[in-house]
């Protein structure tokens, strides 16, 4: 039966076991969060000596798994067996756990953290997974970078929290997709916030360590409005924490920015509401700045700032270059220089992009 995490929890927290839980996908942190609401629920700490047992999935040896979770518990309802890494069980190994998962001892709770996409072509799939009666299986999918947003502020408001517009689109930039990361972020500001806390740009440079003056957002609207002393600033700050700069993402953040300007810019009079509609901006003074941003470039200009940028790209992921922070920044200065200057912006096509190094 395939469940998400929240159904998995729902159960657990309410005394409802599987017999075995296929936790498997390439988003690891999905996974963790499973194993860590089984593991808190499934035994007491008296319980837990004589009736668990963990296990790496490499180390798991012939019928060494099928023995141990066929064994009855002791002073307890249940036995609990957690393999780590699963997707590392031996060939051999995975034949005789083929034969468990069609017949498992109801007394056990095997959980096998998967951290791998399944192929569905392979016996462990087509004997095992799809013949059992008795898995429950989560799959764990990367969230793609588009729904990111979307996720980080419902993650936000489970965990007690509200955000508004620019915080999480400055988290979603700065941590990007690394789920695990974004969860230490939140476990910080549990420590040091009330509950149903509203978190904003000053309290996100307190306590997570984001500036709220030089990042990839506000970069984006530093050269949305042409403003080169603002650009400078931020270069400057990326010069001295190079820590801060990934130029992938920021320039992935600055094209679909321009795309943004470049749909308002076709329309005659573009609105509020157009900016809400295109870019699914709801806080009133973001789209007002987007706006005003508009009329810094021309038709043609944020056409050569798409194209430029497109070229840039191969050179922000090493290809060319011999990629370090030094050489980013130069990367990024020299495309910043080219899209605040005009003349130069209309001559880039002429230009080579960054020599290598």
């Amino acid at each position: 039966m395939a469940v998400n995490l929240t159904t998995i929890r729902n159960d657990v927290q309410n005394g409802k076991f599987a017999p075995i839980y296929l936790l498997y996908g390439d988003e690891p942190f999905f996974i963790d969060q499973a194993v860590s609401v089984i593991d808190e629920h499934v035994l007491t700490e008296a319980e837990r000596g004589f009736n668990q047992a963990v296990f790496y999935g490499a180390d798991i040896e012939g019928q060494k798994l099928n023995e141990v979770c066929a064994r009855l518990p002791m002073m307890a309802t249940r036995s609990y067996v957690l393999v780590k890494e699963a997707q590392d069980i031996p060939a051999e190994s995975i034949a005789h756990l083929l034969d468990y998962m069609l017949k498992p001892n109801p007394q056990t709770v095997l959980v096998l953290a998967w951290k791998r996409k399944i192929d569905k072509r392979r016996e462990f799939y087509t004997k095992g997974v799809k013949k059992s009666e008795h898995l429950c299986i989560l799959e764990s999918k990367a969230i793609p970078d588009y729904k990111l947003e979307e996720w980080l502020d419902g993650y936000a408001q489970s965990v007690g929290f509200r955000l508004d517009n620019k915080s999480v689109s400055l988290l979603a930039e700065y941590l990007g997709n690394d789920l695990s990361t974004i969860y230490q972020a939140f476990e910080k500001l549990k420590l040091v916030l009330p509950e149903n806390a509203h978190i904003d740009a000053d309290i996100i440079e307190q306590y997570i360590g984001i500036s709220k003056e030089y990042n990839n957002f506000e970069l984006k609207d530093a050269l949305g409005n042409r403003d080169t002393q603002r650009v400078m600033r931020i270069l400057t700050y990326y010069r001295g924490n190079s820590k801060a700069l990934y130029l992938p993402l920021i320039l992935a953040t600055i094209y679909n920015h321009m795309v943004v300007l470049y749909q308002l810019k076709m329309i005659s009079s573009p609105t509020v509401h157009d900016v809400k509609a295109i870019a699914n901006i709801h806080a009133f003074p973001v789209q007002q700045s987007i706006l005003r941003q508009v009329s810094s470039y021309s038709l043609p200009e944020l056409s050569r700032v798409l194209m430029l940028i497109s070229s840039y790209e191969p050179k922000a992921k090493g290809i060319g270059v011999r990629n370090s922070p030094t050489k980013s920044i130069e990367l990024l200065t020299e495309f910043c220089m080219i899209v605040v200057n005009p003349s130069l912006l209309a001559a880039s096509k002429n230009l080579s992009v960054a020599r290598t190094a």
